[in-house]
């Protein structure tokens, strides 16, 4: 008699029952299974309505002009959909959230109050933005900008300011931009503030040529030419042709 046929003579012919947790652990398997598929989907849901969205705003920003209503309500509407489908806190899709929110209005002057609504929505996201990636200096960056556009130079516009120069040493969009702020906030700084919009001032003109022209041109237009000229060495000021007498 074969070993086989033994074992099944000794079970009286019957096979083994199957286990208990055959059932469970099978459920269990296709449940999560479900929902890697369920998150997978979110994920590109999500990075395909960012993609949309960045879109939108680097085509804002080669053109140098405000986006049409309709332009924005589908950038706008693309950002948030990122933001919601994602499943968790996504620094960088707050961050173009806010951008997107402040490019709305972004030609009217600083403190307008049919433009703070708008502003005031783009704080939020920026703060989300810091929330989930405190380290990341750009959307430090941004909230102090749209605190200066809310004319609003408090304790958050300081602490924001504070961060963004701190953690962008070399981030010339951060140095850019903290330069800006300074030239257009000058009255409203401290002396320690000033003394980093002067470093920033220095940081941008030593990037590239176009940064200090560009940054030159706007403290002419703002009548912070003396101030900017100021900060500068002689070396700079040589080297990219501005600040001449």
């Amino acid at each position: 008699m074969s070993a086989s046929a033994q074992r099944s003579r000794d079970h009286g012919g019957k096979s083994a029952p199957p286990s208990p947790w055959r059932l469970p652990a099978l459920l269990l398997l296709i449940g999560f299974s479900l929902l890697l598929l369920f998150l997978a989907g979110r994920l590109l849901l999500a990075g395909v309505s960012a993609w949309q969205a960045e879109d939108f705003l680097k085509d804002w920003n080669r053109l140098g002009r405000v986006p049409s209503e309709r332009a924005w309500e589908v950038a706008h509407e693309a950002a948030q959909r990122s933001v919601f489908l994602f499943p968790g806190a996504n620094g960088e899709y707050y961050d173009r959230l806010g951008r997107i929110l402040e490019a709305r209005q972004a030609q009217l002057p600083l403190g307008a109050k049919e433009a703070e609504a708008s502003r005031r929505a783009a704080l939020e996201a920026y703060r989300e933005a810091t929330r989930a990636r405190p380290l990341w200096p750009y959307s430090w960056t941004q909230i102090a900008y749209v605190k200066l556009r809310l004319l609003e130079f408090d304790q958050e516009f300081d602490q924001a300011y504070a961060r963004s120069f701190e953690l962008a040493p070399w981030r010339i969009q951060s140095n850019a931009l903290l330069a800006e702020i300074a030239l257009r906030a000058w009255p409203s700084l401290d002396e320690p503030q000033r003394a980093q919009g002067r470093e920033a001032m220095r940081r941008s003109v030593d990037w590239s040529r176009r940064e200090a022209r560009q940054l030159n041109r706007l403290a002419v237009n703002l009548g912070m030419q003396w101030i900017f000229c100021a900060a500068l060495e002689d070396e700079q000021k040589q080297r990219n042709r501005i600040c001449q007498a």
